[in-house]
């Protein structure tokens, strides 16, 4: 009933919406390259360009900044091959440096030195790189000298660098003559963004980072970074930006091999974000047909495309002024293939010489945007998301909250939050304080001390801003999660064969495949994998799978070697094992597990009452009646009804298990029962429908 008032409410206001024709909006265009020529070779060397251009000055502000990217063949026919290309804007720092001219040495008669005299050149202002644009020129070699191609990309992320002179750098990993022509258009729409960009800053950024090398610490050079959350920032987001390059070691990587990073953020609560750098739509691209291997997938890009950074948006794990962690853990990976391995062994180089010693490498680029928002409601109160429930618990305790934000100009001092559990009577939550713009607010949930295994699903309604029945906007007013306490600890051991890349397990209910509760893939070779899992009661299928379709047989390979697995129980009782390591793509075991809760089982919670409500919808007489309650209370209990503005609608007492309400003089709509009994509530939503 919840969804369809809401659906309602959003009809309504779209309606509304449609009623006002929105004002012509003045765009401005910046052309800054300009069928600029990028080659090398036959005395020139213009792989990377740098030039200043001229963008409106003030404080105009933009709803939209669109860029469109033109790549052409000059005269003579564009290059053969794919090459690693950017555009980066180029951001002045205030600080100074210089370069050597010349260092004129003396030494006297004995050989010492005597004098050191170093001429400089004239200083310069340092200037940092902020990576906007990445592509992947196509194979050109086909393609007649009038050829050419658009990429569009938004670029309102940038705007506070948009203004006054702008210095932009091109690169094009190009070796030959005459290359490639560039051009880059701005289309800039000037209004006010919903989100408006005020500061950027880079984190990780790295042109080329040799991924596996025995030489290369990647924990140091990807290193924690501790930053300060900015007060005035309404949103935050980590962009980041990484293509895989080089192939012919150890898994075919970086270029030809999908592997899973991870993003790490740690401010007031703790979330992970996983990264699959792979792209598996090379042979539908666009830019078809070519040269070369332009079908084949690859490390987060496609020949003849753009490269899409990643965003993560981290707002919520932020508290103003309060400091904050932002941490890029790659997937564990060793190059094996190269003089440093005195065992390398031809199954180690895809195909290539241990002698070659080539690097499987990166291309990182990673910042964090700031925003201002500009609020496009009055009253607008979210929810934002919760902590404490998703997923599957394994302690069987939790302390749950309710995240909510305000994004209306006006400033909130009460709202009420409905919630229920399992499509049961509604729990009524009543908040009040102040909520300015843009703030946050935690509404605390019971406490959740795991009486079975069963995954139960929360429903909330946030209603009443300010005493009002509904917000400005009605879309993110609804917001449902799950808990589930998993009692059943188990364990999966997995040895990986030589080419750890290729397997992957999942576990699912076994009746329905669709519920995944674990899975990984992707893995180092010839290592041991132990991942600690738990489980609610209930039956499992454990799925290994082998992308090459060769199963765990390394040793089908000349010096190779079979991995194993096992999933165990806390007890050591095996649920799923390898049966045989040439399984060919896939092997499944069922399995059960149906541990004894351990929780607190006797202990007496609202929600082990049922409320009924009769009939609902209602006209307006409904019986009212609670099952469940140990013996007949001896004190009255009282029953309230409220409106979604908060406002009392009727209250009443009585004895017993059931009474009679009369809500026959009450308007159509949804209300929130709410009976107390001691110290005990029970809550219930009302449809009444005249």
């Amino acid at each position: 009933f919840m969804k369809r008032i809401l659906y309602y409410f959003a009809i309504c206001f779209l309606f509304v919406g449609l009623q006002t024709s929105a004002s012509a909006q003045e765009v401005v265009t910046v052309q800054t390259f300009d069928n600029h020529h990028q080659f090398f070779g036959g005395g020139g060397n213009t792989r990377n360009i740098q030039e200043s251009f001229t963008f409106p000055d003030g404080d105009q502000t933009y709803s939209e900044i669109m860029a469109t990217f033109t790549l052409a063949c000059p005269d003579g026919g564009c290059d053969d091959w794919d090459r690693y290309a950017e555009i980066n804007i180029m951001v002045p720092t205030g600080e100074m440096d210089s370069t050597v001219a010349m260092i004129d040495t003396t030494y006297d008669a004995s050989g010492i030195i005597s004098s050191i005299d170093t001429t400089w050149n004239a200083p310069y202002e340092v200037l940092e790189a902020f990576e906007i644009f990445r592509y992947i020129t196509p194979y050109g070699g086909s393609f007649p000298d009038s050829w050419s191609w658009e990429y569009t990309q938004d670029l309102t992320d940038y705007m506070p660098f948009l203004k006054g002179e702008v210095i932009f750098s091109s690169f094009i990993d190009t070796w030959v003559n005459p290359g490639w022509e560039v051009s880059l258009t701005f289309e800039m729409t000037e209004g006010v963004p919903e989100k408006e960009p005020y500061k950027i800053v880079n984190l990780w950024n790295y042109n080329t980072m040799n991924y596996g090398h025995p030489d290369t610490d990647v924990e140091a050079l990807l290193a924690p970074i501790t930053l300060t959350a900015e007060e005035e920032a309404h949103f935050t987001k980590v962009r980041i930006m990484n293509t895989g390059h080089g192939f012919g070691v150890t898994d075919n990587a970086a270029e030809f091999s999908p592997k899973v990073h991870h993003l790490v953020v740690e401010g007031c609560d703790t979330r992970t974000y996983d990264q699959f750098l792979w792209r598996d739509d090379c042979e539908f691209n666009p830019l078809s047909p070519q040269a070369g291997t332009w079908q084949y997938d690859r490390a987060g890009w496609c020949p003849g495309d753009q490269a899409l950074p990643w965003d993560y948006d981290i707002t919520y794990l932020l508290e103003k002024g309060e400091e904050y962690t932002v941490d890029y853990n790659l997937q564990p990976y060793t190059n094996l293939c190269g003089p440093w391995n005195p065992d390398c062994i031809g199954i180690n180089c895809a195909g290539s010489a241990c002698s070659d010693g080539t690097n499987a490498y990166y291309r990182i680029s990673s910042q964090v945007v700031y925003y201002k928002a500009n609020p496009q409601y009055t009253l607008d109160a979210e929810i934002v998301g919760t902590k404490g429930l998703g997923g599957l618990d394994c302690n069987g305790y939790s302390e749950p909250q309710v995240r909510i934000r305000n994004n209306g100009s006006e400033t909130i001092t009460n709202f009420n939050l409905a919630y229920s559990v399992d499509g049961g009577g509604y729990n009524f939550l009543p908040w009040s304080g102040e909520l300015a713009f843009g703030e946050f607010t935690f509404v605390d949930l019971p406490v959740i001390e795991a009486t079975d295994t069963d995954i139960h699903t929360y429903e909330f309604l946030l209603s009443g801003a300010n005493g009002n029945f509904s917000d400005e906007n009605a879309d993110n007013d609804l917001y449902s999660d799950s808990y589930g306490f998993a009692n059943n600890a188990v364990t999966l051991s997995l040895n990986t064969d030589d080419f750890g890349q290729e397997t992957g397990y999942i576990i699912h209910e076994q009746d329905n495949p669709e519920n995944v509760l674990y899975e990984g893939a992707y893995f180092e070779n010839l290592v041991e994998i132990v991942e600690e899992m738990c489980l609610p009661n209930g039956c499992y299928t454990f799925v290994i799978t082998d992308t090459y379709g060769d199963g765990l047989n390394g040793a089908a390979n000349a010096g190779g070697t079979d991995g194993d697995y096992t999933l165990s129980t806390a007890n050591g009782q095996v649920l799923a094992e390898l049966g045989s390591a040439s399984f060919g793509s896939a092997e499944s075991s069922d399995f059960c597990v149906d541990n004894e809760v351990v929780g607190i089982n006797d202990q007496t919670t609202a929600t082990a009452v049922q409320l009924l409500v009769q009939p609902n919808p209602s006209n307006g007489m409904m019986q009212v009646q609670l099952n469940g309650l140990e013996g007949v209370p001896t004190d009255p209990m009282q029953l309230v009804v409220y409106d979604l503005g908060g406002r009392k609608i009727t209250e009443q007492s009585f004895s017993g298990v059931s009474t009679t309400l009369d809500l026959s003089d009450t308007p159509a709509g949804f209300y929130l029962m709410r009976i107390q009994n001691g110290k005990q509530q029970y809550s219930s939503g009302i449809v009444l429908s005249k």
